[in-house]
């Protein structure tokens, strides 16, 4: 059976507020499209390249604290992954966002849907990363908010999701 892979930030989760806020904590003003600004050096343009992994630990930190705080609502695919869990399909979690993402957000998850669909939670990868990761899969549907650079490979489909 193919796998259902969701990326995380503006797909599971509605993070993009979460994310600022905790950029602003950690004192950057991040750009309002920060979801779209991925891997385009924005941070480090900004504070320069010695600072930006300072700076990306400290808002690392400060997300995590968002996620467990509930300041990052679920979005309804989460609905669709725990439904498709449910009918015996295998749903994976593949994201860029920080190690500890998951886990933070996971209690309140499990609290409303009394469950948790995703059986493998791969975190902190860049884009490049995460079609490697399918390659090593084999078939499947991965879902994402941003199709830039999104060049799954072959055997998957590539679902946007723009309802954020």
């Amino acid at each position: 059976m193919p796998s259902v892979i969701f990326d995380l930030d503006g797909v599971i989760l509605n993070s993009r507020q979460a994310i600022i806020a905790a950029y602003r904590t950690a004192g950057v003003i991040a750009p309002p499209d920060i979801l779209e600004q991925a891997e385009t050096g924005w941070l480090e343009n900004l504070v320069g390249p010695a600072l930006a992994p300072d700076v990306r630990a400290e808002k690392n930190k400060h997300y995590l604290r968002f996620l467990r705080n509930g300041h990052a609502p679920m979005l309804l695919p989460l609905r669709t992954a725990v439904s498709l869990h449910r009918t015996g399909h295998t749903v994976g979690l593949l994201t860029g966002a920080p190690v500890g993402s998951a886990e933070a957000f996971r209690p309140r998850c499990v609290k409303q849907y009394l469950t948790w669909p995703f059986e493998t939670v791969i975190e902190g990868a860049g884009t490049t990363q995460k079609m490697q990761h399918l390659s090593g899969l084999g078939r499947g549907v991965y879902i994402d908010d941003q199709d830039r650079m999104a060049n799954v490979p072959c055997g998957w489909s590539f679902i946007k999701y723009t309802n954020q």
